[in-house]
């Protein structure tokens, strides 16, 4: 068979994991995607206890990035860090569902 080593050879750790490469691969992007999102879970808060909250004079770039972007409008800035918690958290769940079933796919655990 073309992934099977020669016959004597002992398999090498490459030879094992080439048949699941594509799940492993899925896998690790994932778990790559789930690290950012957790990352990113404060930010949001941050933008509501900066803008909303505190209303603190502004400077830095991420400041101004959101000063210029959704302006300086309370209710906006609200809806704003809203929709990114709804975002994170989607993107979240998907890295998260992905990895689960990539695992399984990979090294199932029986009939339950």
């Amino acid at each position: 068979m073309g992934n099977q080593p020669e016959k004597g050879k002992t398999p090498t750790i490459g030879d094992l994991l080439k048949p699941h490469t594509k799940a492993l691969a899925v896998g690790l992007i994932a778990v790559i995607g789930e690290g950012i999102v957790s990352i990113l879970e404060p930010w949001p808060l941050k933008i509501i206890l900066d803008y909303v909250l505190r209303s603190r004079p502004t400077e830095g770039w991420f400041d101004q990035l959101i000063l210029s972007t959704i302006g300086d409008d309370k209710l906006a800035i609200l809806k704003f860090a809203a929709v990114a918690v709804l975002v994170i958290a989607a993107i979240g769940a998907i890295c998260s569902y992905t990895e689960k079933i990539r695992y399984n796919e990979c090294w199932p655990v029986g009939d339950a």
